[in-house]
């Protein structure tokens, strides 16, 4: 927010987090703008590269180009992405916030009101978000992937979104003593959820031959009670699966 308004871009924030910079006028621009959270790991410049650059071409273009930072793209702390984008679009509604929770057991909606007393300093939109001023809007992204490297290139134009399905699944099984229960007697909701687990593997690799940018993770294992001298009686696991070709996923998916 400094830095835009350093370039002479007012700044205010919308009612869902994101930050609008704006020039003067009512006219239509060319927004650009990326977000500034990122997953574990992420790297330095997820997120934060659009969003400088966004700036940068603002400043380039002299008013006739705009800034939009989204809130809360990503999806690990709630297991949603892209929240603050679709409340301001409407495909996201704001009952969903109070559903959303985090591993502390913090919903969206209580994060997003500690998010905004934080930037309490930071004027607010008087009204719904400016959609309408927006001619279009473009996203610088960096992105590890192997087919600009397998090809010596260092940029490249997206044409197709790999949107994720993501998923939540629950294993029940029964807990015993590690050294009492018998092999043959056991239910082991862990063992369960790797079977299921490798065979997410395998139907993403069958899939992923003929259509290459299909990929499924399973990205969080929560096993009760968690003992090393217990047999698992329940897994919690997070599962997503990406691609471009919606048949694809589908059969992943079944």
């Amino acid at each position: 927010a400094a830095w835009a308004r350093e370039a002479g871009l007012p700044v205010a924030l919308d009612p869902h987090g994101n930050l609008w910079a704006l020039p003067d006028g009512d006219g239509r621009v060319v927004t650009s703008g990326s977000h500034v959270d990122t997953v574990p790991d992420g790297g330095r410049y997820d997120g934060a590269l659009g969003t400088v650059l966004a700036l940068e071409a603002a400043i380039a273009l002299r008013g006739r180009a705009g800034v939009l930072v989204c809130a809360a793209e990503e999806a690990p702390r709630f297991g949603a992405g892209t929240v603050g984008s679709r409340l301001m679009v409407g495909t996201l509604a704001e009952a969903t916030l109070e559903d959303l929770r985090d591993a502390a057991g913090v919903t969206a909606a209580a994060a997003r009101a500690e998010f905004l007393v934080a930037l309490d300093d930071l004027p607010r939109l008087d009204g719904p978000p400016p959609l309408g001023r927006i001619a279009a809007h473009v996203e610088v992204h960096i992105e590890p992937r192997h087919e600009l490297r397998g090809r010596g290139a260092r940029l490249g134009v997206v044409e197709r979104i790999a949107a994720p399905h993501r998923h939540e699944l629950t294993v029940d099984g029964e807990a015993g003593h590690a050294g009492e229960v018998a092999m043959a007697d056991r239910h082991d909701a862990l063992a369960a959820a790797a079977e299921i687990v490798l065979a997410l593997e395998a139907a993403a690799r069958e899939q992923a031959r003929r259509h290459p940018a299909t990929v499924a993770t399973v990205g969080r294992l929560e096993v009760e009670p968690g003992a090393i001298s217990v047999i698992p009686a329940r897994v919690r696991a997070a599962l997503e699966v990406r691609g471009i070709d919606t048949d694809a996923i589908a059969a992943v998916e079944r």
